[in-house]
């Protein structure tokens, strides 16, 4: 084989190579969908998708930590009113021991019923989310409220829970025992003194109970305020996430993903490029050998 030949030859192979490299990468975007096979392939693009990437990421926890505070405070939000249903029940009772005495029978009724709103009330104040008490305050892996000799005791503290949600952002994601049910005296004593009153038929004792429960429903309604407040700015800022999680994604389209119709075309040129590189090259290859026979 003379040197010309030799050249051809090689070129040949250099040639080959490169078109069966380029087919290999048309083929695997086209089985991966994905346009950066390795960061070689375009580093610029390759650490900007890196860094879009670890956007997305930041972006997720984000999210995660408003669907945690959205819930725990929608949960704290349905607790409240619950509570406060109770309480606007317990003055409709109130009222009717003042306004009809009637008989021992009757207002037994009247007080056992708000016996039971007491301890509903109660159970409200010991509610839990996520294994967790909604009112304690940072003591929350006990219950905030107990009871005995019909004294109810408070063992959380006043502490404010606080959540990064976003960037600077960052959200209060509780309300305390004595945000909601007060400070001692607080309406469980209001519930109990109140029950006694009407047993027996102490009007005065009834009126001061009316007046305590309705400071008991403008402190919970103050609560409900604040978890409210809370609540829209959490919608805000799940909103205004959820449009950066879109353009995150559509900027991880334009930076990574493949286009499929150019890397089939690709596929195929570099294929033929192939059988046609192949052609010559066995050409070459069978005129030099008959040179060396001839």
């Amino acid at each position: 084989m003379r040197v010309p030949e030799i050249s051809s030859y090689r070129n040949f192979l250099t040639a080959a190579a490169r078109n069966r490299e380029q087919a290999a990468r048309a083929n695997s975007e086209i089985a991966t969908g994905k346009r950066l096979q390795k960061p070689s392939d375009d580093p610029a693009g390759a650490s900007a998708a890196l860094n879009n990437r670890a956007d997305q990421a930041l972006n997720e926890q984000q999210l995660q930590a408003v669907s945690t505070a959205t819930d725990e405070l929608n949960t704290s939000d349905g607790a409240i009113d619950h509570y406060e249903n109770l309480l606007t029940r317990a003055k409709t009772l109130l009222a009717q021991g003042l306004s009809d005495p009637s008989t021992a029978a009757s207002r037994e009724a009247l007080a056992t019923e708000i016996d039971s709103l007491r301890q509903a009330a109660f159970d409200v104040a010991n509610t839990q989310f996520a294994g967790h008490y909604l009112f304690a305050g940072s003591q929350s892996t006990q219950p905030p409220y107990s009871e005995s000799g019909g004294v109810v005791t408070y063992h959380g503290d006043n502490r404010a829970l606080l959540v990064r949600v976003s960037g600077q952002s960052v959200v209060q994601t509780n309300v305390t025992g004595t945000q909601v049910f007060g400070q001692a005296p607080d309406v469980f004593d209001t519930l109990a003194r109140a029950s006694a009153a009407i047993r027996a038929q102490d009007a005065t004792e009834m009126r001061k109970g009316l007046g305590e429960l309705e400071t008991a429903s403008n402190t919970a309604a103050q609560a409900r305020v604040q978890v409210g407040a809370t609540l829209d700015f959490l919608t805000t800022t799940n909103d205004r996430l959820e449009s950066e999680k879109l353009t995150f994604s559509q900027r991880a389209s334009k930076l990574e993903d493949a286009d499929l119709v150019d890397a089939a075309t690709r596929l195929q040129q570099s294929q033929q490029a192939v059988e046609a590189g192949l052609a010559a090259g066995a050409k070459v290859l069978r005129v030099s050998l008959l040179d060396f026979l001839g």
